[in-house]
């Protein structure tokens, strides 16, 4: 198998770590699988993000 710089491989695998509810430190970490070059491609397939529109007393009230 032939080594592949890391700008050029097509996915990457990474160490993640847990946490539990409260976002305390668990004490093992988790793979997570993910696309490297693909990211870019991908995120002009999605529809633009908007904020939802909300009250302005609800948005106070959120804030608060």
């Amino acid at each position: 198998m032939d080594d592949v710089p890391l700008r050029q491989a097509p996915a990457r695998v990474q160490w993640d770590p847990e946490r539990d509810p409260h976002l305390d430190p668990l004490p093992y970490r988790s793979l997570r699988p993910g696309p490297t070059g693909e990211r870019n491609r991908a995120a002009g397939l999605l529809d633009e993000e908007r904020p939802y529109p909300l009250d302005e007393n609800l948005l106070a009230h959120l804030r608060a």
